[in-house]
């Protein structure tokens, strides 16, 4: 009986032993994994920065956009302006009214 029960306390200390290593390998494993998560994490955060960069190379360039529009919208007045007083002085000028090209 001594004999038999050493021999399953032998199998059972295999066993734990055994467990120990999974769980050693599992450890290993999770290790590595939050290695990953953590470089993941720090991609991420990367990418939040470039995103907030765009978003504010997006508003600048909305911002020249819209005041590119006004300059234009303003010489474009402006030049309508001067071709209204050319017209008006030719035709002091001439007499007539000019004719479209031809």
């Amino acid at each position: 009986m001594d004999q038999e029960l050493k021999s399953l306390l032998t199998i059972l200390l295999g066993k734990i032993d055994d467990v120990g290593t999974e769980v050693g390998e599992l450890r290993g494993k999770v290790d590595g994994l939050s290695g990953k998560v953590d470089a993941l994490s720090g991609e991420v955060g990367e990418m939040r920065e470039d995103m907030n960069g765009m978003k504010a190379a997006i508003t600048n360039l909305e911002r020249e956009q819209t005041l590119t529009r006004q300059i234009l919208g303003a010489t474009n007045h402006q030049m309508i302006g001067r071709l209204d007083q050319f017209t008006m002085q030719y035709e002091t000028l001439v007499g007539a009214r000019p004719s479209a090209a031809e």
